[in-house]
Order: C-alpha cells, then sequence, then structure tokens
C-alpha cells in the first residue's frame, strides 16, 4: 500500500465496499450495539417556565450608563445593600442542600396515574444509563461508609445515608435555575423521565422560589403584623374590662345623687373613653401592618406556565443507532487498510 493512498478518502471507500463480507459484519454490529445502547438509554422530557421577578428601587444611573451595563451583562437593578436576597442568588438557593432536601417529600403524579413522593420516585422509577450502571456496579466492590437506609421517613437534613446523598446529587443535576440580567427574567427548568413529573416539578419549584422570596422579605413586615395583632388583644381586653366597671358602677348607682358617687362614675367614663381610643388606634396600626406585608410582598410575572411535554429532550433512539452504525464503518475502514491490508502485504513481502 503506497503512502499516498494511506490517506485517501476515495481509495479507503473502495477498499471498505469492496470487502462487502466485512462491512456488512461490521454494519450489523453497529446496528446491534446501538439497539443496545438506544434500549439502555433513558430518555428524558424538559419542562420549563419564566419568570420575571419586580425590581425594587429606582436606579439613579443615566440611561446610557444603564445601557452601557446592560452590554457588559451588570445587574444594576440589584441592591444588594438593601436586600440580601436579589434575582442573582436565586440559582445558588437552588444548589442548596437545604432547598433540594425539602423536595423529598413533594407527592408528584406518573404519568400512569399513580402517585408517590418525589424521593420515592427516584428510588424507584429512575433508570440509570450505562456509565451510571457501571459507576454503581463499581461502587458495590467497595464497602459503605454509612448504611444505605432507603426512604425519607429516617431523614436527617444534618447527616444524610448513601442513598439520600445520590438523591441529592441526581436532583442537582436534574433542575435548573437561569437568570438573565440583561432581560431580568428567571427560567426554571426540570428534566424527568415522566413528563408529567417535569411539568409537576417546574410548578413546584417556582412556587417555593416564590414562597421563599416572599417569607424573606416580609418579615420584618409580619414581625410588626403579629405585635400589631397582640398589642390590639390587648386594648380589646382593657377595653372590655373598662366597659364593664362602668357599665356595673353605673347599674349599681341608678338612684343615688351624690357627689362622690358622680364624679367616681365621671372618672370611670373617661378610663372607657381612653380605653376605646387605644383601641381604635391599635386597630388602625394592625391594619397599616396589614397593608405593609402586602406592600411588601414581590411581585412575580409569570411569562410561561409549566406544560407536560410531548417531546423527549436529548439525543433520539434512531440518532444513537445511527451514530453507533457509523463508528463501526469507520472501524470497518481501519480493519480494512490499517490492518488487514497490512496483513497482506506483509504476507506477501514473505
Amino acid at each position: 500500500m503506497s503512502e499516498e493512498n494511506k490517506f485517501n478518502f476515495e481509495y479507503i471507500c473502495k477498499k471498505i465496499i469492496t470487502d462487502r463480507i466485512s462491512l456488512v459484519v461490521f454494519l450489523l454490529l453497529g446496528l446491534l450495539v446501538g439497539i443496545f445502547v438506544a434500549i439502555q438509554t433513558p430518555q428524558y422530557y424538559t419542562a420549563q417556565t419564566l419568570l420575571a421577578p419586580e425590581q425594587t428601587g429606582k436606579s439613579s444611573l443615566s440611561e446610557s450608563v444603564e445601557n452601557m451595563l446592560k452590554d457588559l451583562e451588570v445587574d444594576f437593578n440589584t441592591n444588594t445593600s438593601a436586600d440580601g436576597v436579589y434575582p442573582a442568588l436565586y440559582p445558588d438557593i437552588f444548589s442548596t442542600k437545604s432547598f433540594i432536601v425539602e423536595l423529598f417529600s413533594v407527592p408528584v403524579t406518573l404519568e400512569t396515574g399513580i402517585t408517590k413522593t418525589y424521593y420515592r420516585h427516584l428510588v424507584e422509577d429512575t433508570k440509570l444509563g450505562l456509565a451510571a450502571q457501571a459507576k454503581r456496579s463499581i461502587m458495590k466492590l467497595f464497602p459503605k461508609k454509612k448504611a444505605a437506609t432507603s426512604g425519607e421517613e429516617k431523614l436527617d437534613p444534618f447527616r444524610l445515608t448513601d442513598e439520600q446523598e445520590d438523591i441529592v446529587e441526581l436532583i442537582q443535576g436534574s433542575m435548573a435555575c437561569i437568570y438573565n440580567r440583561r432581560a431580568g427574567i428567571i427560567c426554571i427548568t426540570a428534566v424527568d423521565q415522566d413528563p408529567h413529573v417535569a411539568a409537576s416539578l417546574v410548578d413546584t419549584l417556582q412556587n417555593r422560589l416564590k414562597r421563599f422570596v416572599a417569607d424573606y422579605k416580609t418579615q420584618k413586615e409580619r414581625i410588626a403584623l403579629s405585635n400589631a395583632q397582640k398589642a390590639l388583644d390587648e386594648s380589646r381586653a382593657e377595653y372590655e374590662k373598662a366597659k364593664k366597671r362602668y357599665t356595673a358602677f353605673a347599674d349599681a348607682n341608678q338612684d343615688v345623687t351624690l357627689q362622690t358617687i358622680g364624679t367616681q362614675l365621671a372618672t370611670l367614663e373617661n378610663e372607657l373613653q381612653i380605653a376605646y381610643q387605644h383601641y381604635e388606634k391599635r386597630q388602625k396600626q394592625l391594619q397599616k401592618s396589614r397593608a405593609d406585608v402586602q406592600y411588601a410582598d414581590p411581585v412575580f410575572v409569570q411569562l410561561s406556565s409549566p406544560t407536560i411535554p410531548n417531546h423527549q429532550s436529548g439525543i433520539s433512539p434512531l440518532t444513537i443507532v445511527l451514530i453507533w452504525v457509523l463508528l463501526f464503518v469507520v472501524l470497518d475502514g481501519l480493519w480494512v487498510v490499517a490492518i488487514k491490508e497490512r496483513v497482506s502485504f506483509t504476507k506477501s513481502q514473505s
């Protein structure tokens, strides 16, 4: 075989087509391996939703500076000094173990109609790929440091079992929260082998994110509301006591015209009026506290709702088969040109 024919693509193709038996054998092998890999490769469905969080605080920058910062993807709308939880931190919230562990007990309904917790679904229904199966087989050869107890019933967030750690890693790779600084949009995605679970998980994630942010942003106002409610209850109790004292004293001294009785009755009436004024004041403070909580509650504009995906994401089984068939055709070319022909050439020389 001459050097100029070594890397001649047309020559290699002719040699592959000429040796039909070898080509058929490699095509069949590629087809079988491709079908096997396609069957063993789990198919995933991706669901997503888009949210636009409200921007708190008015920027004092000029329009030209704002446009320049947008081009640089600088989140100038985020007031980190005034607000500890801002949109750029939302992806970090999703990656925390405390946030993920709370998803273990979330009920999900499968496409078959069966309802179970998200944890049990991942443990019982998740199909592993070839690489994950190989990794699990290798890990079984080594002893576990901790007993792998199964089930979220024995969940200890401070000390997860090996199985629970694996589920946490699986969930971390199955969901994502992406914040587009330029557009100010949050994209929440979830991937699962069941389309119904993927859509349900996205809905759960967006609701939990909204609740987490709302709880943080309204924390001070809710404390003030609780204090206002306690103050109102105390004022109401004082008002009721003053009213009872005044009514009891007035009923007991209806026909008495003594000056001392009249003076004492006037004193009790003044106490009743003061208690009522305090009670009215506390009512207004409670209404104001409720309004403050509503005002501080963040608003998320939902640009797209999570829907059940109809099509699988990732590489289709047919594409996997074609890739392996093509790979084995390349191997056939290496066999025919680089090995078989070289062996024949060596034999002829000897």
